[in-house]
């Protein structure tokens, strides 16, 4: 058998194989009557040469899977998909516009932290912050973790910070959802879709460039090609891109550049974008509905099971959610027992899922084209049995 580089790939030479090259070698030169028994001295030496031997090639074996995307990983995958103009998405931080209130001409610090009345993320301030004449000011704020976390409208209510002078905060508006940093199987579909991008004009390029904007966590894009209302609602001959995550202009610019002539997008969102001469044109997209996702497990577990295992798994399957099932993606039921024996110490899990509190379900959740599930760890129950 050829080892290393042959005409199909590596080949990496097993412990197996090095042992018995090193005892064939110490026969030729001792005779066939040496003592190779594990115990002896000669056998020991061979154990010793060969688990080095086996690192050396394991080591070599990783650096040629480290040149290909579909088999490096971590700092190696980030270096890899550089070669297709790619760049893993960092952890980013939710962004939102808090309303201070209080007495007039309060000074509001930099940094002073608020959080949500029902998921506790905390946010903090941009800027210092004075309140003015009306009993109100505007301020930039973001949260205080990077990672998935989100604001709804009228949440942002919870002074962290006490200031004298400032009595009350709230949020007009959704915050901007940060993300996670893009794990490995993430990156490597951007990558693989990113290699369609040639295909101007075309479903999958302009999918392929959505994903790629900063803040998109995912983008799906549906063509009506009939000559009827589809079941999307989409009207004859034009496309309706369903973005999570990302800004409006950007989203906006990049669905005008992938325009055809003569085709109108669709959708909830209107943004006017300037063309190349100069004339303003509507460009129209979509947010997917959140399908809020609720999972229960119960567990058994041993002593090795830490203090924080409640939580860890919390976050595990969050994790696992938000990064395996994207806009349409049914939410697979076996696919949440592998997060949950992430944590030491599980030793059982029943396990249950469903859309409300205090799920019952063992089937697989259908996702409709248009949504996409929400995962969030006050949505998951975790329970010691």
């Amino acid at each position: 058998m050829t080892f290393g580089m042959t005409s199909t790939g590596f080949n990496r030479k097993r412990l197996a194989d090095i042992k018995t090259d090193i005892e064939t070698a110490l026969k030729a030169v001792f005779g066939e009557n040496i003592d190779l028994e594990p115990q002896s001295v000669f056998g020991q030496f061979v154990g010793l040469m060969a688990e080095g031997f086996a690192d050396q090639w394991e080591s070599q074996e990783n650096v040629y899977n480290s040149q290909y995307p579909d088999t490096a990983s971590d700092n190696q995958l980030s270096n890899v998909v550089k070669l297709n103009g790619l760049t893993r998405l960092a952890a980013t931080k939710a962004t939102v516009t808090a309303t201070l209130s209080g007495i007039s001409g309060t000074l509001v610090p930099l940094g002073s932290e608020m959080s949500t009345s029902d998921t506790g993320t905390v946010f903090v301030t941009l800027a210092g912050a004075t309140i003015g004449g009306g009993g109100t000011i505007d301020v930039e704020t973001e949260s205080k973790e990077a990672g998935f976390f989100e604001a709804a409208a009228g949440t942002l209510t919870i002074i962290d910070t006490p200031v004298y002078g400032w009595t009350g905060v709230t949020n007009a508006s959704d915050a901007i959802a940060g993300r996670a940093e893009e794990t490995d199987t993430a990156l490597r579909l951007r990558q693989s879709e990113s290699t369609e991008q040639a295909g101007q004009n075309s479903a999958d390029a302009l999918s392929a460039q959505l994903k790629n904007l900063s803040g998109v966590v995912d983008a799906l894009v549906f063509e009506n090609k009939t000559n009827v209302v589809d079941a999307l609602g989409i009207p004859p001959h034009e496309f309706e891109c369903f973005v999570k995550g990302g800004t409006g202009t950007e989203i906006a610019d990049t669905i005008w550049i992938n325009t055809p002539v003569g085709i109108q997008s669709h959708g909830d969102i209107l943004v006017v974008v300037e063309d190349a001469q100069g004339f303003d044109q509507n460009v129209y997209y979509s947010v997917p509905s959140d399908v809020n996702i609720y999972v229960k497990a119960d567990i058994t577990v041993d002593s090795s099971f830490p203090a924080s295992g409640s939580d860890d798994i919390k976050s595990s399957v969050v994790d696992y959610g938000e990064a395996n099932f994207l806009i349409s993606d049914d939410v697979i039921y076996s696919q949440l027992f592998g997060p949950i024996h992430e944590t030491t110490g599980v030793l059982s899990i029943t396990l249950t899922i469903g859309l409300a509190p205090s799920p019952s379900g063992t089937s697989n959740i259908t996702i409709d084209p248009n949504e996409i599930s929400a995962w969030d760890i006050s949505r998951v129950e975790v329970n010691i049995v």
